[in-house]
């Protein structure tokens, strides 16, 4: 049996959809944006020590974030967690490390990069294209659409 939909009912359904879809793209942009000021800003160039490894599975396979320790050159030593990688290192591994001079706890290792968004702000255009796809052919069968 076959419910008779009014284009009211649509209407909550495409806002839902359209505000997820907002939220995954701006949550793109935000990491994007931080992606391009860390890079912009960290300048020095370093080697730090992996000295703890946190792994995460998911249907993509696993995934790693490295807690890496390193000096600047104020002689301090500062600890910052990486973007996650699929490369794998064992605690005490060297890596490459750069961080702001002026601010040293910003850091990041270009081996395992900050999440720059990229793949956030597509899949939030994705899931826009595809729910309003969806949407337009359920309403045109529904004869919604004239």
């Amino acid at each position: 049996m076959q419910k008779n939909l009014k284009p009211s009912d649509y209407r909550y359904a495409i806002f839902f959809i359209g505000l997820l879809s907002f939220a995954v793209i701006l949550y793109g942009v935000i990491c994007l944006i931080n992606f391009k000021s860390v890079k912009k800003h960290c300048t020095a160039a370093g080697a730090g020590t992996v000295v703890g490894i946190e792994s995460k599975r998911s249907k993509a396979g696993s995934f790693f974030e490295w807690n890496v320790a390193f000096t600047a050159a104020d002689g301090c030593e500062y600890t910052f967690k990486t973007g996650s990688t699929r490369e794998k290192a064992g605690k005490g591994d060297i890596c490459a490390v750069m961080y702001d001079p002026e601010k040293p706890s910003r850091a990041y290792a270009p081996e395992a990069p900050p999440d720059n968004g990229v793949t956030r702000i597509c899949s939030g255009i994705a899931i826009m294209i595809i729910s309003c796809v969806i949407l337009f052919f359920k309403m045109k069968s529904g004869g919604l659409l004239r």
